[in-house]
């Protein structure tokens, strides 16, 4: 992957009530990829702000990492939230796709070993809070109404908590 200049913004726990000034890189979207996002950048030493529309995280129904996916959590040093008893192994999948057949995974043929179910909502706070631990901006409840170039990038016109605002990347 090569960056340039890229605006992101990250997630806040608690409101944002300044948001009018320079954020170098603005991640609109603060769900597990946004904050991965915000993570990448961060081990590779640029800062970034995390935009999330909803004010907390909403209820979603939980999700299965396969092993393959470790790689990801190890590069990004969050391994750690997966000992958390909300989360279980995951031995395998099994699916209907196209016919009445079930097909089956079994991931101890798996180099990674076995996967993950999620508590999403428990994964995702316990994320966010990872992000902020390491120094991640993220406002909340920050809704992206218009993108448009600006003098050093972009402006992007907000609405944070219900009021509306401006930022620059």
């Amino acid at each position: 992957l090569r960056f340039r200049h890229v605006n992101v913004v990250s997630f806040h726990v608690t409101k944002c009530n300044q948001v009018d000034h320079f954020h170098e890189i603005c991640i609109v979207g603060g769900g597990p990829a946004g904050i991965a996002t915000a993570l990448s950048l961060l081990k590779r030493g640029i800062k970034s702000t995390v935009l999330e529309a909803d004010a907390t995280v909403r209820l979603k129904v939980g999700e299965t990492l396969p092993p393959a996916a470790m790689s990801v959590f190890r590069t990004l040093e969050i391994e750690g939230l997966l000992s958390n008893p909300a989360h279980a192994p995951c031995y395998g999948n099994s699916w209907l796709w196209g016919n009445d057949a079930i097909q089956d995974k079994h991931f101890m043929q798996h180099a990674g070993g076995n996967g993950w179910h999620l508590q999403r909502g428990t994964f995702e706070e316990e994320l966010l809070r990872l992000a902020q631990e390491r120094g991640i901006q993220v406002i909340q409840d920050a809704k992206v109404m218009q993108v448009q170039p600006g003098e050093k990038g972009w402006k992007l016109q907000l609405k944070v908590g219900g009021k509306e605002t401006t930022m620059e990347t």
